[in-house]
């Protein structure tokens, strides 16, 4: 039997999980030159001085948890300045380690919430960044009224994201904003397309497959467009991370097409999701999550 499917499919061939919850959005910029790691965007968020996390530390008069809130950090530039991927991976991992226990000897009871509420807020920075997308595409299609209607959909989501961490239910908040970034995503897609499509995962054969994984890497090459322009020109590590992946997606794609003209489509197609893969790479080591 035939499973049919949306267009979320475009952007990942299986049902919406939940997202990882150390991969965000950021409006910070990783300051890191060399460790192209992407849970270092997460550290340097969770451990710079302006953190809920970091003012939580430092306003407690626990001296244990202030020692460790320091060696976080030295851990944290360490990482930033190793060349040695190994290295630099185990780094990231004990100052995470570090700061998570430094937040627990501070405020024991509080740790958990702290963790939530970072959550929380980068997940409606994912918002806002797909919904800027959404409005600079429809901007371009003259299509402003599905735009409206859509951002007030999303701007209801929101509020009702909002009203449930008032109510203290940060996690169920957390998962109303998930609901708003996978329809967002949908939409950008569909704009994209022109129309809404609606495909059997059971494809003809292997060059109609091939050509739906054209329509996934240039569904996320265009999101690299939109989303990481104004952090590309305003740093040029980003800028540098992002033409590093972005390179091997190119390779990728040119060695697909290679494969599709002598009709290797399943070699084409395998290459295709490889070059995906490296641009969701580009996109979050720019500080953006999307799921991949």
């Amino acid at each position: 039997m035939a499973l049919l499917f949306n267009t979320k499919y475009l952007l990942s061939k299986t049902a919406p999980v939940a997202f990882a919850a150390t991969l965000f959005l950021s409006s910070g910029i990783a300051q890191a030159a060399k460790c192209t790691d992407g849970r270092l965007q997460y550290a340097n968020n969770l451990i710079n001085a302006n953190s809920t996390a970091a003012v939580q530390i430092m306003e407690s008069d626990n001296k244990e948890a202030l020692a460790a809130y320091g060696e976080a950090k030295k851990l944290l530039k360490k990482a930033e300045n190793e060349e040695n991927v190994a290295l630099c991976k185990s780094y990231i991992s004990q100052a995470l380690t570090t700061m998570f226990n430094a937040v627990k000897m501070a405020k024991p009871e509080q740790a958990s919430e702290v963790k939530h509420q970072v959550d929380f807020d980068n997940k409606e920075k994912s918002v806002k960044a797909l919904l800027d997308a959404m409005e600079y595409i429809t901007e371009e299609s003259k299509d402003k009224k599905k735009f409206k209607a859509l951002k007030t959909e999303i701007d209801a989501l929101t509020s009702r994201a909002h009203d449930l961490k008032d109510d203290g239910k940060v996690e169920d908040g957390t998962h109303v904003l998930e609901d708003a970034i996978v329809m967002l995503k949908n939409e950008v897609q569909a704009e994209r397309e022109g129309v809404t499509l609606v495909r059997s995962l059971n494809f003809a054969n292997k060059e109609e497959e091939y050509h739906y994984e054209i329509d996934r890497n240039d569904t996320h090459r265009m999101l690299v467009t939109v989303l990481l322009k104004e952090k590309r020109e305003a740093s040029d590590t980003v800028n540098a991370k992002v033409n590093t992946y972005m390179d091997k997606a190119d390779a990728l794609r040119a060695d697909a097409d290679t494969a599709a003209k002598k009709k290797n489509f399943e070699d084409a197609i395998k290459l295709l999701e490889d070059s995906t893969k490296e641009i969701v790479r580009a996109i979050r080591s720019a500080g953006v999550y999307i799921p991949g």
